[in-house]
């Protein structure tokens, strides 16, 4: 909203705030604000890996192809940007793995089945960024969302073996090859990321307080990039990486915020595993630890993913977000009701232990809890 008053598209950034993200911001408060049980943030995840199902039978029943220079690439319909929707699919499997680890035997064979149609279809998208935030949430989940067990983090690692072996024989891994090795046209072209991110940078430098306006990246790529005087066409492209976009249309007030964020709701999935990690012998207690496990493995996908793609306004992100600080609610009150049936249990204790009159032999009292 303050981006409005100097925004160099006044029509285009108040039609996308009014329009758009405020259905957004709808979600988002909807979630953080009226979600206070367990099997409410359950349900969401499980709609969330039956919108992942979907999305893969739509991707192999009805794909939109696009055509590049080095084959094609699929999406589903016009809605989806092939790069955003492997993001997607990437943010979805950790709530996919949850019911996997969670359900019934038909709720884990679905699971099974979204998870392969989530690799196939990142792998299918062509989308670099989409296989390296796939990487991290597989090694993520290995190493840091113990909860799980052994047995399923073998067999996320058996996954991680066999996947990787096919992506080695795809011309997405060669193209992620030759990025790394600076022979991708991303590192020099002027049309390429290195380059759109810096005149992202420098937009906001121009514009730091403010930014040019939300939903108006393409469009400083056409006013302000210095560009206009060239004999042939300008592409006005897209910022590539989420940070130099809400930098660039935000200015460096909300870019601070925004992070905030981010980081405010990865330190508040921690603060629950440390506050609930000791009585993980409850039943509720060790399915609560995994899903917040789940959702924040989801937020780190946004992390990495949000580098190489314009999502900064992805509905998905606040999702998650809300998730996180629903579930902060009911870290909260599951450890003040474990608490408080340990008080009660300590009562009873003592009160089943009469004390012995005095002068009389009898066992003294024993203290079973400090």
């Amino acid at each position: 909203l303050a981006s409005l008053p100097t925004s160099i598209y006044p029509g285009r950034s108040t039609e996308f705030l009014f329009m758009t993200y405020s259905c957004t911001c709808f979600l988002f408060l909807l979630v953080s604000q009226c979600v206070r049980k367990q099997e409410t943030v359950e349900q969401i995840a499980f709609t969330l890996m039956i919108m992942t199902l979907l999305l893969g039978l739509g991707m192999l029943v009805n794909p939109r192809r696009l055509i590049t220079d080095h084959g094609f690439r699929y999406s589903v319909s016009e809605s989806y940007d092939s790069n955003d929707l492997a993001v997607v699919y990437a943010m979805s499997i950790p709530f996919v793995f949850y019911w996997f680890w969670r359900g019934s035997p038909i709720i884990k064979l679905l699971a099974v089945a979204a998870t392969l149609l989530a690799v196939v279809g990142i792998q299918l998208t062509g989308s670099r960024g989409g296989l390296l935030t796939l990487a991290t949430v597989a090694i993520y989940m290995v190493f840091r969302v113990k909860e799980i067990g052994p047995v399923l983090r073998a067999l996320i690692v058996v996954g991680m073996l066999a996947g990787g072996a096919l992506a080695t024989q795809s011309e997405t891994f060669n193209q992620l090859v030759l990025a790394v090795q600076g022979k991708d046209y991303n590192t020099d072209a002027e049309d390429g990321r290195i380059e759109v991110w810096k005149r992202g940078i420098g937009y906001a430098f121009t514009h730091p307080v403010t930014g040019v306006g939300v939903f108006c990246f393409e469009i400083a790529e056409g006013k302000l990039s210095g560009r206009s005087t060239t004999t042939r066409g300008i592409r006005w492209t897209s910022a590539h990486n989420s940070y130099v976009q809400v930098l660039a249309e935000n200015g460096f007030i909300t870019f601070f915020f925004w992070c905030s964020m981010i980081y405010a709701s990865l330190r508040e999935l921690r603060r629950q595993r440390d506050i609930l990690l000791p009585y993980s012998w409850d039943r509720g207690v060790a399915r609560f630890l995994v899903l917040r496990g789940m959702i924040q493995t989801s937020l780190l996908a946004y992390v990495v993913g949000a580098f190489f793609l314009s999502l900064g306004y992805l509905c998905y992100l606040y999702l998650v977000i809300g998730m996180a600080i629903a579930m902060g609610q009911i870290a909260d009150k599951k450890k003040s009701d474990l608490d408080a049936q340990e008080v009660d249990d300590w009562s009873h204790e003592e009160s089943s232990s009469p004390l012995e009159e005095p002068g009389r032999l009898g066992k003294p009292i024993s203290m079973s809890r400090s």
